[in-house]
């Protein structure tokens, strides 16, 4: 959904209800890891990102366990599944919170 108005930077994704309904809960981190990959998962189209956690570092600027943190709190928050990768990539899985 792009307009003429906002630069070509500007990109809008869809940002689940029921995540926006328990947001004053989460972390800093986690609205940045998850901001982070809902933008990667829109940008490539994809719902399973391959992702080492110095990519995340480079452009959360959270730290690697900050990162384990949020990624373990977005899991039981159950709107995420990770899993490990070869060579320690993480694997993530966007999942519908629903």
């Amino acid at each position: 959904m792009m307009s003429n108005v906002f630069p070509k930077s500007v990109i809008f994704f869809p940002f689940p209800e029921v995540v926006g309904e328990t947001l004053g809960e989460w972390t800093p981190a986690e609205i940045r890891l998850y901001t982070e990959l809902l933008r990667r998962a829109q940008k490539h189209t994809a719902t399973k990102l391959h992702l080492p956690d110095f990519v995340i570092h480079d452009y959360t600027k959270l730290h690697a366990e900050t990162i384990a943190i949020a990624r373990r709190k977005l899991a039981k928050r159950n709107v995420i599944r990770c899993t490990k990768g070869a060579c320690g990539v993480s694997v993530y899985e966007l999942l519908n919170p629903l």
